[in-house]
């Protein structure tokens, strides 16, 4: 406590406050982290949006999927897994997850290509598609096994599929471009 309490007081004394001995533990960390914050945020610059470009340099890893892709038809770079989920879904919860996670750019990532050779460009998300599932194997094979377009398709997509009143499959699928390297 002693340390703590040092380390308070130093920084209360450089912003010319004083500080009381109790008050290192009467305050959470992230709540005095948050109010301080909070207090300093006017004196911030607000973020400025940079708009992505319309041709993306690709990564190593990238380049060499886009290879591997271009060679190979076969879905070998596809990633899937097909999770149980039992009890009650909040399904519009769960789409506005699956949503925000397929908003990040590395997830919208299209690779294209032209006389200059491959490049990248974001496109739209993909949304969670929700069904009921009469042939459960049948769908979860579809989002892990199915084809990517690489040029047109997000690199990822994902599934819930109702199998019974409370039992839920959530079944998401990416290609490997969108989950490997760095995106540029």
């Amino acid at each position: 406590m002693a340390m703590r309490t040092a380390a308070v007081a130093t920084g209360a004394a450089r912003r010319g406050g004083a500080v009381s001995e109790q008050e290192p533990m009467a305050t959470p960390p992230a709540i005095r982290l948050a109010s301080s914050a909070a207090a300093h945020a006017a004196a911030l610059a607000p973020a400025a949006f940079v708009a992505s470009p319309a041709r993306i340099p690709l990564t190593t890893i990238e380049r060499r999927f886009w290879l591997l892709h271009r060679l190979c038809v076969a879905p070998v770079a596809n990633i899937g897994r097909a999770l149980t989920l039992r009890g009650p879904v909040n399904v519009d919860a769960w789409v506005r997850a699956f949503a925000a996670v397929a908003a990040a750019p590395s997830l919208r990532r299209r690779i294209d290509e032209d006389d200059d050779g491959p490049f990248g460009h974001l496109g739209s998300p993909a949304a969670l598609a929700v069904a009921a599932a009469a042939a459960a194997a049948a769908a979860v094979v579809a989002v892990v096994s199915a084809p990517y377009d690489l040029a047109r398709d997000a690199p990822f997509r994902g599934r819930l599929l109702r199998l019974a009143a409370d039992e839920w499959r959530l079944v998401p699928g990416a290609h490997h471009t969108a989950l490997d390297g760095w995106p540029a």
